[in-house]
């Protein structure tokens, strides 16, 4: 306790003063920004400020406005970083007000506060994230639509959760990542090696965001500088092992400074918040595993003969059976369309049907890796199917 006051009364530098308000102010922005994102008015006002921004930026470097809008160029990207832009010059404003009205020399409990909201915010974030990519559910192998689509017709982010949903390990490993780096966090002795490991993650996630247009490039930014800001507090130590191979020693850690009642609390707090992480990726994995067994009919069949083939574009030549009352058709002229799907197995009989459409009836027989379909419905018509699992179908899935 003597040596958290010795470092309350101990004045700051200027710049550390001035960064310190930069930073806040960034982040209490940010907390405005989310409270209002609901209003059109406030959205409206987002925008004109935005605008002022890039005309600010360009007036005072007009290759850095060029430079955020060339490299976010994909969707919105060159939007996502302007409004950074204009949070940053918005929070320098801020600081350069606060510091000519403030004469405080310091503002360290300020400033611990300020972190450990940022250790759990970011924290629980990544453990969110994580869990859903420990057990996969974040990224899945591709829907029939996709894996039957021209590589062309993808957007980049339908190609990108492609790409990660076909390899589960992967995702894991990605998954591992967040979860334990956000895991570190939630302890004062571990948030630099936390911090650390998060900003390694979250660098590849901002670039994927922005190169590949997934929407929430804002969030992955701002969580990116979270984790930057947590891992600077021992920036000299940092600085010192890794450019002049000398023995740096780290920031100290103030411990928690409640009263009794208040560390009661957060030790109560803190067990629950911790058992909730660490159960999170155990409850995900019950909740797969209670998801409908693979039907009699599941998996893919090609089609090897459809008497309406002969007819129009609408014969089919692939059928796909999901685990989830779900089958997508790839007709002759490669549409695909999405149905909802049941099976009688005691009346051999299975149903398509579309929104506000017709089901599609059939009378079915199955033998080895055989599949024949006879219509209940056009008279004559009669698909002959060979069946494999998807794995076997598809190299992209093996």
């Amino acid at each position: 306790m003597v040596a958290t006051a010795a470092a309350e009364l101990a004045p700051w530098t200027a710049r550390r003063r001035f960064w310190f308000r930069t930073g806040l102010g960034l982040f209490l922005l940010q907390v405005v920004v989310s409270a209002l994102d609901a209003s059109p008015a406030a959205r409206a006002l987002g925008d004109s400020m935005q605008q002022w921004a890039r005309t600010v930026g360009a007036a005072i470097s007009p290759p850095l406005v060029e430079a955020v809008e060339r490299i976010a160029a994909r969707g919105d990207g060159h939007v996502v970083g302007l409004s950074l832009l204009r949070d940053g010059l918005l929070a320098l404003a801020v600081a350069g007000i606060w510091s000519a009205i403030d004469r405080r020399p310091q503002h360290e409990r300020g400033a611990r506060r300020l972190r450990l909201v940022l250790r759990y915010l970011v924290g629980t974030v990544m453990l969110v994230y994580g869990s859903l990519k420990v057990v996969p559910v974040q990224f899945q192998v591709p829907p029939a639509e996709q894996i039957l689509m021209p590589l062309g017709d993808h957007s980049p982010m339908s190609l990108l959760w492609a790409t990660i949903g076909i390899s589960p390990a992967y995702t894991i490993f990605g998954g591992l990542g967040e979860y334990v780096g956000g895991m570190l966090l939630l302890w004062r002795r571990t948030t630099t090696l936390g911090a650390l490991l998060v900003t390694a993650v979250m660098t590849n996630v901002v670039m994927l965001n922005f190169c590949y247009d997934v929407p929430v490039k804002r969030g992955a930014a701002l969580l990116l500088l979270s984790a930057m800001v947590l891992a600077a507090h021992d920036r000299r130590a940092m600085w010192a092992i890794l450019w002049h191979r000398q023995a740096g020693s780290p920031e100290p850690e103030a411990p928690f400074d409640g009263g009794p009642l208040a560390r009661r609390l957060r030790a109560v707090v803190k067990s629950i918040w911790v058992g909730a992480g660490l159960a999170a990726p155990v409850a995900i994995a019950i909740m797969l595993g209670l998801q409908p067994a693979a039907g009699p009919l599941h998996g893919v069949h090609r089609v090897e003969a459809d008497t309406a083939a002969t007819a129009s574009a609408s014969g089919w030549q692939l059928l796909w059976i999901g685990t989830r009352g779900g089958a997508v058709v790839q007709t002759a002229d490669g549409h695909c369309r999405r149905y909802d799907f049941t099976v009688d197995v005691a009346t051999q009989t299975l149903a398509l049907r579309q929104q506000n459409g017709a089901p599609l009836r059939f009378s079915w027989a199955q033998d080895a890796a055989r599949l024949r379909l006879q219509d209940l419905d056009l008279a004559g018509r009669t698909i002959e199917l060979r069946s494999m699992p998807a794995a076997e179908a598809f190299r992209l899935l093996r």
